[in-house]
């Protein structure tokens, strides 16, 4: 009888030797798998580490361990680890089950775990509410969290029922982790994917289509901390007798973008993006980013207000593109996060390895055409 440790040894080998499951290969191979005793079934992190409990992984056969890593890797694929659930803990990690469960049971990826929360034809029926969940390949997390009964019955009877998610809000860093890593897993796919959800997954990876305004919103959030409050009441309506929460504002978070005016970017899509950036700095008050604009060197240097006029800026440029002016800075004054803008075709990629540019975190926004920048941040493009 094999050990748990030869199990998971043995069904990682056939992840990797079966063509249907490369994409689930390279992820598992991806991650540390640790065995801990006070895991009651299995669990996985935002951090990119397996446990299990080697009394869950004696009673299952080798098929159901390959179903059991494959749904621990596609918690990570599908973000599931970067979403710190709110409301009810216990109905979101249901949704987050019931979605890999069903995707795994439509690709066909060894043998589910019975005792868990098992779709059938993509439905789902809660027992105790006497309520049928349909639909469950057509519907987001958040959509099925909705559809969850308040307390839930628990999935089977006796061990296995759930596994552990632990959870936690990205940073750039991680995001552009999870972006190699699942290129990594696409590459590594031979074939497609009968689930909807992963067929869109691969299609994303191949042909990112996330409009760039929603990358720069995204990129930029983690950062702020800007909240209301009742501890502080809103003074502007106490006089009308109405009571609202007070705004609180977080520490000052500091940025900087950088505008490419060598000619291949054009002023239109310039002023585009540097509207976006001031649209954000108008609904968060923590925010102060510098604006670089130049070509081979700094033309115009401006300080991004809720009064900044995009008419006082004069795109000055025209000559060849270098980004050693932006990295200068970058250097000098270590902002939080730096948003660039441009075709990439420059010596960026020497300045990333002769400046120090510390805990800085990258946006890189270009054109059609414009080099990939995803080893050094997040990309986007304007189409």
């Amino acid at each position: 009888m094999l050990s748990p440790l030869e199990k998971i040894f043995k069904a990682k080998i056939e992840l990797r030797t079966n063509p249907m499951t490369r994409f689930f290969s390279y992820l598992v191979s991806q991650f540390h798998i640790i065995e801990d005793s006070s895991c009651p079934t299995a669990g996985v992190s935002a951090d990119k580490e397996i446990v299990y409990s080697p009394e869950f992984v004696a009673k299952l056969s080798s098929s159901q361990v390959v179903f059991l890593l494959a749904h621990e890797v596609l918690h990570y694929a599908l973000q599931h680890v970067f979403r710190i659930p709110k409301g009810d803990k216990k109905k979101a990690n249901i949704a987050m089950d019931l979605k890999v469960n069903d995707i795994l049971i439509t690709e066909g990826i060894g043998t589910k775990i019975e005792g868990g929360y098992l779709p059938y034809n993509h439905s789902y029926y809660f027992e105790k509410q006497r309520y049928k969940l349909v639909d469950i390949h057509l519907k987001s997390v958040e959509q099925i969290y909705e559809e969850i009964p308040d307390d839930p019955d628990d999935a089977g009877s006796g061990q296995g029922s759930m596994d552990i998610h632990t959870c936690k809000n990205a940073n750039t860093q991680d995001l552009r982790e999870h972006h190699r890593d699942m290129a990594g897993a696409v590459n590594a796919q031979e074939r497609g994917f009968k689930s909807g959800d992963l067929t869109r997954l691969f299609k994303d990876i191949h042909d990112p289509i996330v409009p760039w305004r929603d990358v720069l919103a995204r990129f930029v959030q983690p950062f702020i901390n800007d909240s209301y409050s009742w501890s502080k009441l809103n003074r502007k309506v106490l006089a009308q007798k109405l009571l609202l929460p007070g705004y609180i504002k977080s520490e000052k978070i500091q940025g900087i973008i950088s505008a490419d005016t060598s000619g291949s970017i054009s002023d239109k899509d310039l002023t585009d993006v540097i509207s976006e950036v001031s649209g954000l700095i108008n609904s968060f008050n923590s925010l102060e980013i510098k604006l670089l604009i130049g070509d081979a060197e700094l033309k115009e240097e401006h300080d991004l207000t809720k009064n900044f006029e995009l008419s006082d800026i004069k795109f000055k440029g025209g000559g060849g593109t270098s980004h050693g002016f932006v990295f200068d800075y970058i250097q000098e004054n270590n902002p939080q996060f730096a948003i660039i803008f441009s075709d990439m075709q420059s010596d960026i990629e020497y300045c990333f390895n002769k400046y120090d540019t510390g805990s800085t975190s990258f946006l890189f926004i270009g054109t059609k055409g414009s080099k990939d920048m995803s080893e050094y941040g997040l990309m986007a493009w304007i189409e």
